[in-house]
């Protein structure tokens, strides 16, 4: 009985003290960590006197104020569009209809190149109160892959232009062969020099800030260039689509201009979407240098 009282005696505290002391060392962490996360959640700091806030370097944020406008104007323009394509695709099966599909959506398209012009003049027009405070004037990789890009915006649709006026208005299309790429042209170039000149612009008064000029048309521009993008990338990226350059230059000549010239398009439509968002984001940020050293200078 001795000896099992024993074996079954309570053992000491020394073989409790290894495994107090890993229960307090996870349970200090758990505290911490804890605490930590209450802190980050609160985002408040408070050291002496004086509390200030801070935003972790992760999030991410977004002021959509001012654009929803321009942005269902846009989206209804890339709805009609996509409609468009879908008829067009639709009817150019059809040898009877060809020219009906081939006339609507060149109709659309100059309709889009019209819309977007307008809106690149309003918008300039809107912006030219904005500062405009470049720091430097180094040519930045943006603009350079959008003068790159132009150039195959010129070819294309100059090559357009030359056989629609050699070949009169005769034939599919009739004036509307000479009139949708002399818009693309008036649109791509009024389009770039607003790139240019925007992209180094920013709100410097708080008033600019809640009024946000031009904000709904460069939403309205950055939806029209995705949709002008589906175009050239569905619709234009097919020699087949111009039949009648086709038949002027020949098969062979037109599809090499075309390979050459339409990823240039796409590729432009695209870098004017990304340049436009740069400006939807950074143009209309309030930044007041002043208050910012102010409160550095106190903390």
């Amino acid at each position: 009985m001795r000896q099992l009282d024993e074996r079954f005696q309570a053992p000491d505290e020394d073989y409790f003290r290894p495994a107090a002391n890993v229960i307090y060392f996870f349970s200090q962490q758990h505290v911490s960590s804890s605490l930590q996360r209450q802190q980050f959640e609160g985002g408040q700091h408070q050291r002496g006197n004086l509390i200030y806030s801070h935003r972790s370097q992760s999030q991410f944020s977004v002021d959509c104020a001012q654009a929803h406008k321009g942005l269902f104007g846009g989206l209804l323009v890339l709805a009609v569009t996509v409609i468009s394509l879908i008829m067009f695709f639709e009817l150019v099966t059809h040898h009877d209809k060809k020219d009906a599909a081939i006339l609507q959506v060149n109709v659309w398209e100059a309709f889009l190149f019209v819309a977007g012009t307008i809106a690149v003049m309003f918008c300039i027009a809107a912006l030219r109160d904005v500062e405009f405070c470049k720091k430097k004037n180094d040519l930045e990789l943006e603009h350079l892959l959008l003068l790159v890009t132009q150039w195959g915006v010129y070819m294309y649709f100059l090559f357009q232009i030359i056989g629609g006026f050699l070949m009169g208005t005769q034939g599919t299309g009739g004036i509307m062969r000479i009139i949708t790429p002399l818009s693309a042209l008036v649109q791509s170039s009024c389009q770039t020099v607003l790139i240019l000149d925007a992209w180094g612009r920013r709100c410097k008064t708080e008033q600019q800030v809640r009024k946000k000029p031009g904000r709904q048309l460069v939403t309205f521009l950055l939806v029209v260039n995705i949709a002008l993008w589906v175009v050239n990338r569905l619709k234009n990226n097919r020699s087949v689509s111009h039949p009648n350059q086709m038949d002027f230059y020949g098969v062979l000549a037109w599809n090499i201009i075309t390979h050459v010239s339409m990823p240039l398009v796409v590729s432009y439509r695209f870098q004017s979407t990304v340049c436009f968002y740069e400006i939807w984001k950074r143009v209309y940020k309030y930044r007041n240098i002043k208050k910012k050293r102010e409160s550095l200078t106190k903390i």
